[in-house]
């Protein structure tokens, strides 16, 4: 049993809200273990210290697992830019601006916004040794 599951004893929930709602609850000890899981896959993919990743997902469970994630692969995280309305030619060109003077070896996009997932990697916003993938909420499964 890790260190995490046992100072925490597997209680303790995060609880996601949107408005006035509830959204979702999950624990904690959930949320590190999704984020083990990405570790793997991205240590897999030879991300590790020294690496940087960006993340560009909306608010969520999905959004603190990769954070983790990536935090236990030893890499860096940026968080990039939401789009304030849509994701509009400007919003992706200063996306790939961002991504390029970040120097971001890889980008893991949220569900909602994996349409964008080809726009950046046709642009090589991503450089030929890295590549942009897709994570949600359960088992992270990057795509190559």
């Amino acid at each position: 049993m890790d260190l995490v599951a046992q100072r925490r004893g597997g209680r303790g929930t995060l609880t996601v809200l949107g408005g006035d709602a509830v959204v979702r609850s999950v624990t904690w000890a959930a949320v590190h273990d999704r984020a083990r899981r990405l570790m793997t896959l991205l240590r897999g993919h030879g991300v590790g210290p020294g690496s940087r990743v960006g993340l560009l997902s909306d608010t969520g469970v999905g959004l603190v697992t990769a954070i983790q994630g990536v935090w236990l692969s030893g890499a860096a995280v940026t968080i990039l830019p939401m789009p304030v309305r849509r994701a509009d030619a400007a919003y992706v060109a200063h996306l790939r601006r961002t991504i390029a003077d970040g120097r971001l070896g890889l980008v893991l996009v949220g569900v909602p916004l994996a349409g964008l997932r080809p726009e950046l990697a046709a642009a090589g916003s991503c450089t030929t040794a890295a590549w942009c993938a897709t994570t949600k909420p359960g088992p992270a499964t990057p795509k190559p």
